[in-house]
């Protein structure tokens, strides 16, 4: 049986931060690895402490949390690589909800480095991210001013009231998920439709 996109993509992540060290940049503002290191592995080990990533008026703790857990980088890559541990659901679900957490935050790391260069990722690969992007591009979106539909085939043409996203696959769950940073997308759509879109808040 072939590995999981989360799986091949943690392991990617993991040799990244082993090769790039705690004080690399990132795509997530005024993240270092180890405090995206940091973030996952109290998503995975804490998370109720890590709801604060969703509510509000919990993010100073998750802030607070993070930046404690940050300090001991080789400790938590040792984490990161086994996993979220057995008490937690997330262990037996990996496969099938954490394979764009995995490619989004690689990509956060890899883009963010000099020189950086796209990945080919494998017809596998390709076909799961598509599947992700599917299913998550109308969450991630739904900040959105005005409908946002991918079009990785290139093929749409937008209503009114819509904008296109067309690019690779990878580039364009980036662009949903809110990233604007070293992604290479083409926005379609009318001006005011556009403007409206630059206007959106998108992501979780």
């Amino acid at each position: 049986m072939s590995e999981s996109l989360a799986h091949t993509e943690r392991l990617g992540l993991v040799a990244l931060f082993r090769s790039l060290g705690p004080s690399a940049p990132t795509l997530c503002q005024g993240w270092r690895t180890a405090d995206l290191l940091a973030h996952l592995v109290l998503r995975e080990r804490k998370p109720v402490a890590a709801l604060g990533i969703l509510v509000p008026p919990l993010s100073e703790r998750t802030e607070r949390l993070t930046l404690e857990l940050a300090s001991d980088f080789e400790a938590n890559i040792r984490l990161f690589e086994s996993g979220p541990p057995a008490w937690n659901p997330m262990r037996y679900l990996d496969a099938m909800v954490n394979g764009s957490e995995m490619l989004i935050h690689h990509e956060d790391v890899l883009r963010a480095q000099p020189g950086w260069r796209a990945r080919v990722l494998s017809p596998q690969a390709q076909q799961e991210t598509r599947r992700i992007l599917r299913g998550a591009a109308q969450l991630m979106t739904r900040g959105a001013k005005v409908k946002v539909r991918p079009d990785p085939a290139g093929t749409l043409t937008p209503a009114s009231g819509e904008v296109v996203i067309r690019g690779d696959v990878v580039d364009i769950l980036l662009r949903v998920a809110g990233r604007t940073e070293n992604v290479q997308v083409t926005i379609v759509g009318a001006e005011p439709d556009l403007a409206l879109f630059e206007n959106s808040r998108l992501g979780i």
